[in-house]
């Protein structure tokens, strides 16, 4: 056989191996990512000298329809500082003009914290993407933010 007609039977081989992997993925030829699950990156601004920097807050889309929170907050290691908790809530509005809690999204402690929304993570995302509800983290009793924003980090 010539190098015409193993050049043929190559590009045949390979049309075929093509098409296999295409079908694998859809006939439509889209990726089956849609399987993975979507993730959201955000930083939440420092607002008093309780932390150490600003937090983080990372929420993860689950099979089930909810949300996996985690939050990483710093603050000085102190015994006054010991087993305070921080509610974390998803509130309407911005820092400067808090509105109501659309969202209960957990209560955190000193370093990271993974919770549990019931709420999806499109519910959960949209509204702080858009930028009408913000990421509010206080000590809990408080109405003083510790943490407010939800400045979304590039992935």
């Amino acid at each position: 056989m010539d190098r015409t007609g193993v050049r043929a039977i190559a590009a045949g081989a390979l049309a075929v191996v093509a098409a296999s992997l295409l079908a694998g993925c859809g006939s439509d030829g889209s990726s089956s990512s849609a399987s993975e699950p979507q993730k959201a990156d955000f930083t939440v601004a420092q607002q008093t000298d309780t932390g150490l920097r600003d937090a983080f807050a990372t929420f993860t889309s689950r099979s089930d329809g909810k949300t996996s929170a985690i939050i990483d907050l710093t603050i000085e290691r102190a015994d006054e500082a010991s087993g305070v908790m921080y509610a974390v809530t998803e509130r309407e509005g911005g820092c400067d003009s808090l509105g109501d809690i659309s969202i209960e999204v957990g209560e955190a402690s000193n370093g990271i914290t993974t919770l549990l929304v019931d709420e999806s993570f499109d519910e959960v995302v949209a509204p702080l993407r858009d930028g009408s509800a913000t990421i509010v983290i206080a000590k809990q009793g408080s109405d003083t933010p510790d943490w407010c924003g939800a400045s979304e980090n590039a992935g």
